[in-house]
């Protein structure tokens, strides 16, 4: 299966690690009851471990649930797109991606 062709959690990690509380990740899990779904729940694990605002969702196949999840990801997508633009000029914010943060969960 494609979730054993690498360490998506890994990536995730290292994206998160640079954008922090700026990134939003929303994992949408479609497949019949009994699918594993580990893949993108550690994804999401990860990514909120750096402060990243994520989420994973394993809706039944109808539209009401398809809907939900659709509206939750386009609020997800607005408020990134808000965090990551200056509302007085409508210019993107400058962001140092040099920077590495540390995970949340760190000792």
């Amino acid at each position: 299966k494609p979730s054993d062709q690498g360490e998506f959690a890994e990536k995730m990690g290292s994206v998160a690690s640079k954008s922090g509380r700026r990134l939003s990740v929303a994992c949408i899990g479609m497949a019949e009851d009994g699918e594993d779904f580990s893949t993108l729940d550690e994804m999401v694990d990860e990514a909120t471990s750096y402060g990243a605002i994520a989420s994973f969702s394993k809706p039944s196949l109808d539209a009401d649930s398809l809907s939900n999840i659709i509206t939750n990801l386009a609020s997800s997508l607005t408020a990134s797109k808000t965090e990551m633009t200056n509302m007085e000029t409508g210019a993107p914010k400058k962001v140092r991606m040099d920077i590495i943060r540390e995970r949340i969960d760190a000792s």
